[in-house]
C-alpha cells in the first residue's frame, strides 16, 4: 500500500495475477452494492453485475488480425503476449462514485 500510481500501473496493467496477488499493491474500499471492494488509487467506481459474457472464437477474427494481436510463436507466459482469446462482458452499472 501507499504505492504510487505509476508503481500501480506497472503491476496491474503488466503483471500476471498467476504470478503475484494484485490486491497486495492496491488500497481496497468497501463496496456499496456488490462483493468487489473499489480500488482507492482509482477513484471513480462503477460496481457492475455481469449480464453476459462470451469467449472470443479466434478463428471468427481475420487472419490478418488475429496474427498481429494473438501471436502463437509467443510464449504464453510473456507479459502482453495475447495468446488467448478475451472474453466480451455485457454488465449493468449498479452504482457510480468517488471514492474520497
Amino acid at each position: 500500500m501507499g504505492n504510487t500510481l505509476p508503481d500501480i500501473v506497472k503491476v496491474c496493467g503488466l503483471q500476471s495475477g498467476r504470478k503475484i496477488n494484485k490486491a497486495d499493491y492496491l488500497s481496497l474500499e468497501e463496496p456499496e452494492v456488490n462483493n468487489t471492494p473499489g480500488v482507492k488509487e482509482y477513484p471513480l467506481t462503477l460496481e457492475c453485475k455481469v449480464l453476459y459474457s462470451q469467449r472470443q472464437d479466434l478463428f471468427a477474427i481475420p487472419e490478418e488480425i488475429r496474427q498481429k494481436v494473438y501471436p502463437q510463436d509467443i510464449d504464453g507466459l510473456v507479459p502482453m503476449a495475447n495468446r488467448d482469446p478475451h472474453t466480451a462482458y455485457i454488465g449493468q452499472i449498479l452504482a457510480a462514485y468517488i471514492i474520497r
